[in-house]
C-alpha cells in the first residue's frame, strides 16, 4: 500500500446519520426536499445507526428499529431508538436482538394485532423471523423463515401470497434479486424465481412503496460502492436516483416511510473535508 493509500484509508473511516421529513408521493420523481430534512443529533460517542424503519409516531417523538452499531461490540445489533421532534435529537436507545452475529435491517410487519420483526442476519446462515412482544419490549418466539442467508429481505402480499424479495451472499450487493414466497407470513419460504439486472442494483433498500402512480421499490445502488445511493423502481425502470444533497454526505441506502413521514440514513465519514479533498487529489493523478 503506497503513501496516498495509507492516508486515504486513514480518513476513510465512516458512520451514519438517520433522518426524517415529511412523506409525499412526489418523492420518487423529484426526490427529497433537502431543506425539509431533519438530520437526528447522535448524542452517543460510539454508537452509530442504520437501516432505519418507523416503529411509532406522536406528537413528540418518533420511534425507529434500527441497526445500532457499537465500537466497542463491533457487530450490528437492533435497538429501538427513541428521537425527540423538537429537538431532534436521539433520547433513548434500547437493545432490543443481541446475537453472536451481526443484525441489521429490521423489517417490520403488522398482521392480526401482531407486530413481527424480521432482521437481517445472513451470518448465521439462515433468515428468521420474531413476534414483537410491545409490553415487555423484546423479541419472542423466533421462527426460520428460510435456510438462505438473505440479505435485507422485504415481504409483500401478492394475490393472496406473501412473497420476499432477497440478495443472499456472498454477492449480497449484486445483481440478482430473488423472489420467495409463502402461504403465511412466517413462512416457510421457499424460492421461486430470480430476477437479474444488469446493473449491481438488486438489493433492496427498504419496503415496498404504494402510490397513486404505482408500487416503487427502493433499491440500492452498488455499481461503484456500498450505499452509494438509493434507486427508486417502478417496475423494471428507474424513476429516480436520489443522492444526498450536501457535500458532508457521501451515499446513502435506506429508505422507509410511516404515517405520513419518511426516514433514511446518511453516510457521513469522520474527516468529511478531509476525504473530499484526497477524492479530488485521486481524480487529478489519475487523469
Amino acid at each position: 500500500m503506497n503513501i496516498f493509500s495509507s492516508i486515504r484509508k486513514a480518513f476513510s473511516q465512516y458512520t451514519w446519520d438517520l433522518a426524517y421529513g415529511e412523506y409525499r408521493e412526489d418523492i420518487f420523481r423529484n426526490g427529497i426536499e433537502w431543506k425539509n430534512l431533519h438530520i437526528l443529533k447522535n448524542p452517543y460517542k460510539t454508537k452509530w445507526f442504520a437501516d432505519p424503519f418507523i416503529l411509532d409516531v406522536t406528537d413528540e417523538k418518533i420511534i425507529f428499529l434500527v441497526e445500532e452499531f457499537d465500537s466497542g461490540v463491533n457487530r450490528g445489533r437492533i435497538a429501538k431508538i427513541a428521537a425527540n421532534r423538537q429537538t431532534q435529537t436521539i433520547e433513548d436507545c434500547k437493545i432490543i436482538l443481541d446475537l453472536p452475529t451481526h443484525l441489521s435491517f429490521p423489517a417490520i410487519y403488522r398482521e392480526d394485532n401482531n407486530i413481527f420483526v424480521h432482521p437481517e442476519n445472513s451470518a448465521s446462515g439462515k433468515s428468521t423471523m420474531y413476534r414483537y412482544d410491545v409490553e415487555n419490549d423484546k423479541f419472542v418466539d423466533p421462527i426460520v423463515v428460510s435456510e438462505l442467508p438473505l440479505v435485507d429481505a422485504i415481504i409483500r402480499i401478492e394475490a393472496g401470497v406473501y412473497k420476499m424479495y432477497a440478495t443472499q451472499i456472498p454477492d449480497a450487493g449484486g445483481k440478482k434479486l430473488i423472489v420467495l414466497e409463502s402461504d403465511k407470513l412466517t413462512g416457510s419460504y421457499k424460492q421461486i424465481l430470480t430476477i437479474e439486472f444488469d446493473r449491481r442494483e438488486a438489493r433492496m433498500a427498504g419496503a415496498f412503496v404504494e402510490t397513486s402512480e404505482g408500487i416503487f421499490r427502493p433499491a440500492q445502488d452498488c455499481n461503484r460502492d456500498y450505499g452509494e445511493a438509493i434507486l427508486f423502481y417502478k417496475g423494471k425502470d428507474v424513476v429516480y436516483r436520489q443522492k444526498p444533497g450536501n457535500w458532508k454526505y457521501e451515499g446513502l441506502h435506506t429508505f422507509n416511510k410511516k404515517n405520513g413521514f419518511f426516514v433514511i440514513d446518511l453516510k457521513v465519514y469522520n474527516y468529511p473535508f478531509i476525504h473530499q479533498s484526497l477524492k479530488v487529489v485521486k481524480g487529478l493523478i489519475n487523469k
